[in-house]
């Protein structure tokens, strides 16, 4: 009888460490994929300026990853104050640039774009634009 009631206070010990860190992998990962998704886009965004010296918000794929970074500075700006989720952005950063961006680098693009004027609005502004550019091009194509 001991020795059950000893491994029911096992179990039941592992069974609330476990759903607290399922509880923390979340958060992290969240913030994370926030991370990686930006560094992929703030990549393909900077591949087009080095080879064009600009960039065309009128291509859709530059507009997708601008969208991508302001969405990605909309939710660091809700998390400003969780250092948690902020170092889990930067590795995320990092593992989606493939190593490219550095942990260092990787921080200093988290804190600009806390301090960029990019707001939830501003998001959804950009992604009305997006969808109204994809409408306007498949309607293009249905002419061609």
């Amino acid at each position: 009888m001991k020795k059950i009631s000893i491994l029911l206070m096992l179990v039941a010990t592992f069974a609330m460490g476990a759903c607290s860190s399922v509880s923390n992998m979340t958060g992290n990962s969240t913030a994370s994929a926030s991370g990686a998704s930006c560094a992929v886009a703030m990549k393909s965004l900077n591949e087009v300026y080095k080879s064009t010296g600009t960039l065309d918000l009128t291509n859709l794929t530059n507009l997708t990853n601008a969208v991508t970074v302001a969405q990605a500075a909309s939710n660091l700006k809700q998390h400003k104050g969780d250092k948690t989720y902020q170092a889990s952005f930067v590795t995320g950063m990092v593992t989606g640039s493939n190593g490219s961006i550095t942990q260092a680098a990787a921080s200093t693009i988290m804190n600009s774009l806390m301090d960029a004027a990019l707001t939830s609005e501003t998001v959804k502004n950009i992604n009305n634009k997006v969808q109204t550019a994809t409408t306007i091009i498949s309607l293009l194509k249905t002419l061609n």
